[in-house]
Order: C-alpha cells, then structure tokens, then sequence
C-alpha cells in the first residue's frame, strides 16, 4: 500500500506531512521509517493528510456523513487488499474479498483506524488458550475432570486418571495406548 503513495503526494500534503519537522518524511518516495511508523501508530497529523490523499489517489471521495461499505470495496479492488472492518459492539462487521494482503480496520463514529495487532484486538491467543485449558489434560476430554475424585489406573498404557469417569472418557476417547 505504502507504493500508492509513490510519487502521488502533492507538493501541498507533502508540506503538510513535513510541517514543523527537521527532516523531511520519505512517504512520496516509497520509504517509510520507524519514526514514520510511530507517527501512524500514534495518530499524529500525517495520518489525515495520508487518508486524503488516499481518497485522491484512489479517486474515491470523502463522504460529508462518513465512508461506507460500498466506498470499501473500492479501496479494495483499487489496491488489491483484502479489508476486514470491525466495530467494538458486534466485532467483525465486514470481511472483503479473496486477495492476500490483508488490512484490519476499526470502524468507531464514522471514522476507520487501522488495527495494527489484529490478534490482540480478537484476543484469538486468549479464546484458543481457554479452549486448551478447558479440556481435561488427563483424558483428553472436552471438559475438565474433577481432580480431587480418587486417582484410578489404567492396567494397558499405566497411567492414573482422576477418578472413574476420567479413565471411562479415556477409554471412549481411544487414548488408551496398550503396550
């Protein structure tokens, strides 16, 4: 995305981009910093100047009542990236097409911010940890088992399970390896 804006600035938003700065941002040549990065991250001026210019570039207008999913699709197909919007109250609310550079936006007020961790934003490490953890670490059952039922051994593969229902989910389960 960054090569849309190869040589695409005006000489206004460069100004713009470049006010009050020693030295001058490399974004019109391609390049972008870590500064730069930070800059973004952080929501400094730049970041509007860049949003406008990307509607001039793409040739897609800024909207008096805010962008929609129509002018996303144009973006879209304009950049050939894959855009996936979410929102805080129903989470995901749009998921693009079938391209391989992927964008995460979120959308709040009519307005989009880039969502630069999408899995601590989902929380997926979170939801996959708890799908683990619930499971019965013994048994390998989908529920955890009650580990203060007496300990019951299986006579095939040695091991000790958490009571009867334990060692019954193991043997159900067909993680009984016999020797």
């Amino acid at each position: 995305m960054l090569t849309t804006f190869k040589n695409n600035l005006t000489e206004d938003e460069i100004k713009e981009i470049n006010k009050g700065r020693k030295s001058s941002l490399l974004i019109n040549e391609g390049i972008i910093s870590e500064n730069e990065k930070s800059y973004l991250v952080h929501g400094r001026k730049i970041q509007k100047v860049l949003a406008h210019a990307l509607h001039r570039i793409c040739n897609i207008p800024v909207k008096q009542t805010g962008n929609d999913f129509q002018d996303v699709k144009l973006f879209e197909k304009k950049l050939n990236t894959k855009i996936h919007i979410y929102n805080f109250k129903c989470r995901q609310i749009y998921k693009g097409g079938k391209n391989q550079i992927k964008v995460y936006i979120l959308m709040a007020e009519s307005h989009f911010d880039v969502i630069s961790n999408i899995t601590a934003f989902t929380c997926a490490n979170e939801d996959r940890n708890k799908s683990r953890d619930r499971k019965c670490k013994t048994c390998k059952n989908e529920t955890k088992c009650n580990i203060e039922e007496p300990k019951v051994s299986c006579v095939k593969c040695c091991k000790y399970f958490y009571g009867k229902s334990c060692f019954n989910n193991h043997i159900e389960n067909k993680k009984c390896i016999g020797h």
